[in-house]
């Protein structure tokens, strides 16, 4: 019934020329010498903020006294449980996000 009809793939365009691919290839290999020497001048030390331990007491005592677990003030603050348990340990770094929707329900 379909034998008639031809199903093979036909490309257009012309085939791009061994030195087209050459210029490609280097310059992608010239981006990432180019990052690899931007990183490499950036001599900072560069330190992750953490949420400091006098915020993460006050967190903890706030939630306490309002009678709240961490999955009541997850749902409150619309984040995950494990989102609250890495604040309250101060295991993740400080997402000012998380944090200040925390401290807006807890009123802090």
């Amino acid at each position: 019934m379909v034998d008639h009809q031809d199903w093979t793939i036909v490309k257009l365009g012309k085939k791009p020329t061994i030195d087209e691919k050459k210029k490609k290839l280097e310059n992608k290999t010239k981006q990432i010498t180019d990052r690899i020497a931007k990183l490499e001048d950036n001599n900072e030390n560069f330190v992750h903020k953490f949420i400091d331990k006098t915020t993460i007491n006050k967190i903890i005592l706030a939630r306490t006294n309002l009678k709240l677990n961490r999955k009541q003030l997850a749902i409150k603050c619309n984040l995950r449980e494990q989102d609250i348990a890495d604040i309250e340990t101060g295991k993740v770094l400080a997402s000012d996000n998380k944090i200040r929707k925390v401290l807006k329900v807890l009123k802090i």
